[in-house]
C-alpha cells in the first residue's frame, strides 16, 4: 500500500530552499522510491482553516519506504535546512485500499 508524506508550510527564507534545500531533498529522493507528486504554492483551505499556503505530497510505495527516506543520513542532513527556512508541519499517511 503506498504511502505519503504531506509537508504543509510556509516559506520564510527561500533562497535557502532554492539554493540548498531542494537541490539537496531531490537528490534523496531516488534511493528510496519518492514520487512527487504535488508541490503548490497556494492551496486553498476548503475546511477548516491553516496559515500555511505551501502543500508538498511525496509517495512512496510502502511506510517503510517512506521512513526510511525521511531517517536517511542523506536526507537527515537536508532537513535542517527546511525547518530554518520555513514554518509548518509533515505528515505520514498510509494510502487507502478499498
Amino acid at each position: 500500500m503506498p504511502s505519503y508524506v504531506i509537508i504543509h508550510n510556509t516559506v520564510l527564507d527561500a533562497e535557502a530552499m532554492m539554493q540548498s534545500y531542494i537541490p539537496k531533498a531531490i537528490h534523496t529522493f531516488g534511493a528510496h522510491g519518492a514520487e512527487l507528486m504535488v508541490m503548490e504554492e497556494s492551496s486553498e483551505v476548503l475546511e477548516g482553516s491553516s496559515d500555511h499556503p505551501r502543500t508538498i505530497v511525496l509517495k512512496f510505495a510502502d511506510r517503510a519506504s517512506a521512513e526510511a527516506w525521511y531517517r536517511s543520513p542523506e536526507y537527515q542532513a537536508a532537513l535542517p535546512i527546511r525547518l530554518g527556512a520555513t514554518k509548518g508541519y509533515a505528515v505520514l499517511v498510509d494510502g487507502f485500499e478499498g
